[in-house]
């Protein structure tokens, strides 16, 4: 609580079936590994049990600001 998340690099992205209108996409993330504020993460992405696409991505986490 009190901080965010900012998208910072995407890496081994792989697409493997395009997605159609009206099908879910099911997102599965996990940690696998970060110091500091940098967060690693891989990420696949469903159809059904389908993989439809795959990627290892990076984030920096940041202290939330409210505005004023």
């Amino acid at each position: 609580r009190g901080q965010v998340m900012f998208f910072a690099g995407i890496d081994n992205a792989r697409f493997r079936r395009p997605v159609l209108p009206g099908e879910t996409l099911r997102l599965e993330v996990t940690f696998t590994g970060g110091r500091l504020r940098m967060v690693k993460m891989h990420g696949q992405a469903f159809v059904g049990t389908e993989l439809a696409a795959e990627a290892d991505m990076s984030a920096i986490i940041a202290e939330e600001r409210l505005p004023g």
